[in-house]
């Protein structure tokens, strides 16, 4: 149940990535399923995102924006991200270094 988490800057702010090797593919997905919904019921709105991550899910909240999904058995995001398209842009990285690897 390790999270594993690394600061980035990408234009001039900062923001985080996480990651989690979950048990198996379902629960990787259940858990992006449970922090949407737990971040949606503590104020956050969700947001259209037609990035390349299929499942990944966008949320509005306190003024930042978290971005989650899972690969294989892998829970990825990014966390407090200041705008949409760093969210974006750094949760298409993780896609990428996660596919390189394999998952």
């Amino acid at each position: 149940d390790s999270i594993f988490t690394a600061q980035y800057v990408m234009a001039d702010t900062e923001l985080t990535a996480f990651l989690s090797q979950r048990k198996s593919q379902t629960e990787a997905a259940e858990l992006v399923t449970a922090y949407t919904s737990f971040l949606l019921a503590n104020g956050g709105a969700e947001v259209r995102t037609s990035m390349d991550i299929p499942g990944a899910k966008l949320v509005e909240i306190m003024d930042t924006f978290e971005l989650v999904f899972s690969k294989g058995v892998m829970l990825a995001g990014v966390h407090g991200a200041e705008n949409r398209k760093t969210a974006e842009e750094l949760a298409f990285m993780l896609k990428q270094n996660l596919a390189g690897a394999g998952q």
